[in-house]
């Protein structure tokens, strides 16, 4: 938003969903965006007579306000409607999907049916416009990836933090990353403490270190009683970036925090716990490969097209495989070093290099798409 009215030279008016960033920066919210908060299939499908009277109203307000362009943000469960009904109202009506659905590896017919009413996909990983290309669906162009902006935001060092919080630098650091969401919390806690209980068994003097999100602290902290080892957990997002660079590997649930971790070169090992519905569709890969097909749920492993990324997911996701990972990492500087090198390759790919940062592409794509002259906007 910030970057559209930079670049243009004019105000826009802002006028949809989100969360208080976005009403800052100037938009003007139809309702909560908390109401849009789910995960899984089971969580969708429950959601699904609220979501649909929530996206009617929305709707019925945008055509009121006779706007210029639509941006639809994710959730393509909920936005990808609202973008269809628009498009049977407007045919000439720019419509831009920021950030891709996963085509890749869930629906991949999704694609195809976009292009009628989306004239350009922003994606936020690499290799989405080749895939977009490859099925047949709307134009699609790589913009970069917020984590990787994040990551050039935030530039405390790994002596520095080590400095703060008064850790040696001989001392093996590893992080524990069990996800920022309260469901994939409860699903990975166990799992990774008892992993991490292992590892501490045969790396002696290790220390752990835990980013948590305040309002999960109370909780995190009474599951972490049963570890029986010093856990350092840090709130703040700068000293989160400095403990990516200073780790010596990390233990993270499968998300955009893979993608953080290869900013940095950090050597990890993922895992992951699915929903019911997700779980039993993996247990029969031959029955649903029409429906879900992915060689990884990793993405520097996705960027690179190569599973160098150690994975584990539903029935493999046990403290005894995640322990056995982390310690092989740790023990073998060949098993790190090709590791740190192939995460340095995926970050490259990913754009850690670019001096752009994604809401500057993004802009600089709707822009073109408007018809805004190169006179007009502001470097």
């Amino acid at each position: 938003m910030t970057a559209l009215q930079k670049r243009a030279g004019i105000s826009f008016e802002f006028y949809g969903i989100g969360g208080d960033s976005m009403q800052k920066a100037g938009l003007e919210s139809l309702f909560d965006i908390e109401d849009l908060a789910v995960i899984g299939p089971a969580a969708i499908i429950g959601a699904i007579p609220r979501g649909y009277r929530l996206a009617k109203k929305l709707v019925s307000d945008l055509v009121s306000k006779k706007i210029d362009a639509l941006i639809i943000i994710d959730s393509p469960e909920f936005n990808h409607p609202v973008a269809r009904w628009l498009r049977a109202d407007n045919s000439r009506l720019p419509i831009f999907n920021l950030v891709a659905p996963t085509v890749w590896a869930w629906r991949s017919w999704r694609a195809r049916k976009m292009k009628p009413y989306i004239n350009e996909v922003l994606a936020v990983l690499p290799f989405e416009p080749r895939v977009f290309e490859e099925l047949g669906g709307p134009v699609c162009t790589f913009v970069g990836h917020p984590a990787v902006d994040r990551a050039k935001r935030n530039t405390m060092t790994a002596r520095e933090f080590r400095q703060k919080f008064n850790l040696s630098s001989d001392q093996t650091m590893l992080l524990m990353l069990p996800g920022s969401r309260r469901g994939e919390i409860v699903r990975h806690m166990e799992i990774f403490i008892a992993a991490v209980k292992r590892f501490s068994d045969v790396v002696e003097g290790v220390q752990i270190v835990m980013p948590v999100i305040p309002h999960m602290k109370a909780e995190v902290s009474l599951q972490l009683q049963n570890l029986q080892i010093d856990v350092l957990q840090i709130e703040e997002e700068g000293d989160k970036w400095g403990a990516f660079r200073a780790a010596d590997l990390a233990l993270a649930a499968s998300g955009t925090v893979t993608l953080e971790l290869t900013s940095t070169h950090t050597p990890m090992v993922v895992a992951y716990r699915v929903d019911a519905i997700l779980s039993f569709i993996r247990r029969y890969p031959n029955l649903f490969k029409w429906l879900i097909d992915f060689p990884s749920m990793v993405l520097p492993n996705l960027i690179m097209r190569e599973n160098t990324v150690p994975e584990f997911f539903d029935r493999g996701c046990h403290s005894e495989a995640l322990s056995s990972a982390l310690i092989e990492i740790h023990q073998s500087e060949v098993v790190r070093e090709k590791q740190r090198e192939f995460l340095c390759q995926a970050a490259i790919e990913v754009g850690c290099n670019d001096p752009y940062e994604t809401a500057e592409r993004a802009a600089e794509a709707v822009l073109k798409r408007l018809n805004f002259e190169p006179s007009q906007a502001t470097p």
